[in-house]
């Protein structure tokens, strides 16, 4: 279960490597508040944002980087989503890094990721354990998880939208 302290433990990582990247996917419904009743986030997902043809030396040392804790934690890289997968503080962290299209933080709080899923869009600064952390708009990753079509996904928005209308106001 991914608690805000991970998500500290992993910004602190990231930061020291100069890896610039958006906290996306169910960890970050978990700090927007919007899970489900009885969901829990088991991974952190995070979007890089460093693009290949923008700043191919760059892309090339994140990559070596996180290809190298991907290794030490045992992962194998899934070639379908450009994701590779590492540990930090135990939680399983997939960060999407697309080579061969666009990826780059735009002017002001957007982004756009063209890969798997290609989800484009929104973040917000967020304090998390005193960290300032860009974390993807609930929009952007209810669209992104849509957009991948899987079951779990589809569930997934079925308790979502339970939850919600059992919400006394």
């Amino acid at each position: 279960m991914v608690t805000t302290k991970d998500i500290q433990v992993l910004d602190m990582f990231m930061q020291a490597h100069d890896i610039p990247y958006v906290l996306t996917g169910t960890a970050a419904l978990m700090v927007h508040g919007i899970l489900p009743e009885g969901y829990v986030a088991d991974d952190i997902d995070v979007i890089v944002l460093v693009n290949k043809k923008e700043d191919s030396h760059k892309f090339n040392q994140v990559e070596k980087t996180l290809t190298e804790l991907q290794s030490l934690s045992g992962n194998e890289k899934c070639e379908s989503y450009d994701v590779i997968t590492f540990n930090a503080n135990g939680i399983k962290v997939n960060a999407f890094m697309n080579g061969r299209e666009y990826c780059k933080q735009e002017d002001g709080n957007t982004y756009n990721y063209v890969g798997g899923f290609g989800e484009e869009g929104l973040y917000r600064i967020m304090i998390i354990c005193g960290r300032r952390i860009k974390v993807s708009c609930v929009n952007c990753i209810l669209t992104a998880k849509f957009r991948l079509r899987r079951m779990k996904d589809y569930m997934f928005a079925k308790d979502l939208a339970s939850t919600i209308l059992n919400i006394g106001f």
